[in-house]
């Protein structure tokens, strides 16, 4: 019976502590979701036979972003989503592509305005062309994804930025983002 009463003891202390931290540390009350539309304009590595024609003319997509608020300054953000490049008319041939991301950043906000550098990996499929055989063929590759975003907060609830993203595995291919979302506040920051 001894034993038990420090043990008891103990585990009261920590019960204790631990809602008492919970008050001050909320999870709910930092977070907020976001579901946004995606647009995209392809910029860099997207030529084809060294030509100055672009695969892709545009691309669109959803997402869906995690915010975990540290500060009124500072938060993380876990990234998911996906982009469908449409294909310009290439010799008869349309080479659509797609892609399919992951990833993290911070966000460092300023008032409405917030730069957030993210990185992680993507899934970028498509038709390439098949110099052997001639035609196109499908083709996977999962490459390094980062991206610079400037964006500024629209009222409560709406959230628009402007990026830079590139995915790079042997060659780099880049694009400029545009990303409209609604802001889904799960708990307020105090």
């Amino acid at each position: 019976m001894m034993k038990k009463i420090p043990i008891l003891l103990t585990l009261t202390c920590l019960v204790y502590t631990g809602l008492k931290a919970q008050s001050h540390f909320d999870l709910q009350r930092r977070s907020e979701l976001s579901i946004g539309l995606e647009g995209a304009l392809p910029m860099n590595g997207w030529d084809l036979y060294a030509k100055n024609t672009k695969s892709a003319s545009f691309g669109a997509g959803l997402s869906l972003k995690y915010v975990y608020n540290i500060n009124d300054m500072l938060a993380t953000t876990t990234q998911i989503g996906g982009l469908h490049f449409f294909a310009h008319n290439l010799d008869g041939t349309k080479v659509n592509s797609d892609q399919f991301f992951l990833k993290a950043g911070i966000r460092l906000k300023t008032g409405i305005i917030y730069f957030e550098p993210a990185c992680g990996i993507s899934s970028l499929s498509g038709n390439v062309p098949d110099k052997i055989n001639g035609g196109f063929g499908a083709s996977s590759i999962t490459p390094f994804t980062y991206a610079m975003a400037i964006g500024a907060f629209v009222g409560k609830s709406f959230d628009v930025s402007l990026r830079y993203e590139a995915m790079t595995k042997e060659a780099t291919v880049g694009y400029m983002g545009l990303r409209i979302a609604y802001k889904i506040p799960l708990g307020e920051v105090q």
